[in-house]
């Protein structure tokens, strides 16, 4: 697979990375959604209108046959305010690309770009902090860093973490999500395909969801009861519908948007509306549909045609959120770790969840589902470094389904070397929290990283070694540790890439010269250091 450049059928792959791996995480999406209203749908209407295009392309050998008819497929299975957005995202997107033979990086960054303007003008009243937030940030932070040589790899990458960047701030824009203590959910939806679009070109398998056969004609079984006698309409219909310009009935010509929209900006609120040839899509929020029906069959009748209860939507979030709560557990552990070996190790330890970092990056939104995963009254988050750290106290701010309490573990040796002297049928968390405050200052971090072929020793954030071999390095930073003599135990977590004859070497050499020293080793697997070295002191 050539890491630069698109053809039709990588391209048919890539879309379907983005819909498995959204497909995969709908769930998650849903259960962030309050704006515009709380109505928990957002994950399942952008996999049903993504889908919708990606089963209009199947049979095409060309561009501007796929992208013609991709475009109308999302638009045509467009649902809820964050689908109909993403199909006119991908119609912009689908515009700058129709008339290519391959596609670069430097075409679909220019693509992205395009996607976000018809996102920003589908919208009538834009608003900040949501999918067109992290749309436009995703690509306009990082664009200036995408050339002819740039691959798609690294594309996406840089895309991916700008976009996660975006949606983390996304709470401090819109205050309905500070108040409620998440992050946007149709932010959400949009970086889970774009993860998907990284992880098909970083060779990352994933699995295909059963639902995704006939994902496009898939609905949500609402219980009726929850809208009775007793209820009062308080988020009004959810309408959407695409409209066919008649000629019978206008001269299309002299058809005007413009005055369409503003009679919907006076019957209701989070509207959508936008032209494409003879179709007008309408979204709009209105507690009187029929005024809205009955003014669109003005100009033309209706293709498709949904109206929902918002009520029902809503009732069903606030009863599937109390049966959650029924199974809580009353506390929890989180780790954050860097390197793929350290997930197991931490989960033994007692960690419920574990988060993998990436070169000790880590996002609130991946904090935010591993929160939701655990389902705990009180959790307590212990990172691996002092970026992890961060991001984890951001949650703290804002987050209000569970009490957070992070930890200032700054290293992940500090991490294991707290957790591993942890009571684990110790049920009081801030007890917990306590046992893991007191002893994380009490562990001493060493490292060997690789750099400019030198083996660069550290204690601390101090280097005092620097040496051509590992085994060399390694044991001249031990011998540096202050009082090592008196240390009875140490841990290793070695890297990827780490041979065994060099720990077998490393180990035999100091337990000849330190006896009383048992040192274990963990297999970390993370790539940016060679050896992370703990003792108690």
């Amino acid at each position: 697979m050539d890491d630069k450049i698109l053809d039709v059928e990588g391209l048919k792959s890539l879309f379907n990375y983005g819909l498995i791996n959204l497909s995969n995480n709908y769930k998650t999406i849903n259960d962030l959604n309050v704006f515009p209203v709380p109505d928990g749908d957002t994950g399942t209407n952008m996999r049903i209108t993504l889908a919708n295009g990606i089963d209009a392309i199947k049979d095409c050998t060309d561009f501007k046959d796929l992208f013609s008819k991709f475009s109308t497929g999302v638009l045509f299975g467009a649902r809820g305010n964050s689908g109909v957005l993403l199909s006119q995202y991908f119609k912009g997107f689908s515009k700058a690309l129709e008339e290519k033979k391959e596609i670069t990086t430097l075409d679909f960054k220019h693509a992205m770009i395009s996607g976000c303007k018809q996102a920003y003008t589908a919208c009538v009243d834009p608003t900040e902090g949501t999918i067109l937030t992290v749309a436009r940030e995703g690509i306009e932070n990082i664009k200036n860093n995408i050339n002819e040589n740039t691959t798609y790899t690294d594309l996406l990458g840089m895309v991916v973490d700008s976009m996660k960047v975006s949606l983390d701030n996304t709470p401090n824009l819109l205050p309905v999500l500070k108040d409620a203590g998440v992050i946007d959910s149709g932010g959400k939806g949009l970086l889970t395909i774009f993860e998907g679009f990284f992880k098909f070109f970083t060779g990352e398998e994933l699995n295909t969801d059963d639902e995704l056969e006939g994902h496009s004609s898939k609905t949500t079984t609402i219980d009726y009861s929850l809208f009775n006698e007793n209820s009062t309409l308080d988020y009004g219909y959810c309408t959407e519908f695409l409209l066919q310009l008649l000629v019978s009935k206008i001269d299309i010509n002299s058809f005007n948007l413009q005055d369409f929209i503003s009679f919907l900006n006076d019957h209701g609120n989070s509207i959508v509306c936008f032209q494409n040839g003879t179709i007008v899509k309408v979204h709009i929020h209105t507690k009187k549909p029929y005024e809205v029906i009955e003014f669109a069959q003005r100009f033309g009748e209706f293709v498709t045609f949904k109206m929902e209860n918002m009520a029902l939507q809503h009732n069903e979030v606030i009863r599937n959120e109390s049966v959650r709560k029924e199974g809580r557990i009353e506390r929890a552990i989180i780790g954050i770790v860097n390197g793929a070996g350290l997930v197991q190790v931490f989960k033994d330890l007692g960690c419920l969840s574990v988060i993998k970092a990436v070169n000790d990056d880590v996002s609130t939104s991946e904090i935010i589902d591993a929160l939701k995963q655990v389902n705990a009254n009180k959790v307590i988050i212990v990172p691996d470094s002092k970026r992890s750290f961060e991001a984890a106290k951001q949650v703290e701010s804002f987050y209000k389904d569970c009490e957070v309490k992070p930890v200032e573990t700054t290293s992940i040796q500090q991490a294991y070397g707290a957790l591993s002297l942890v009571m684990l049928t110790e049920n009081d968390s801030m007890e917990i929290l306590h046992t893991i405050e007191e002893h994380k200052d009490k562990v001493l971090s060493a490292s060997i990283t690789l750099n400019n072929n030198k083996y660069v020793g550290k204690i601390e954030d101090e280097e005092v070694v620097s040496d051509d071999t590992l085994v060399s390095s390694a044991c001249s930073l031990i011998r540096s540790i202050p009082d090592i003599d008196d240390k009875e135990v140490m841990f290793i977590i070695y890297g990827k890439g780490v041979k065994e004859e060099d720990l077998n070497q490393i180990i035999e050499t100091m337990s000849d010269e330190y006896p009383f020293l048992e040192i274990g080793l963990i297999d970390g697997k993370q790539e940016d250091s060679q050896l992370l070295i703990g003792l108690h002191i």
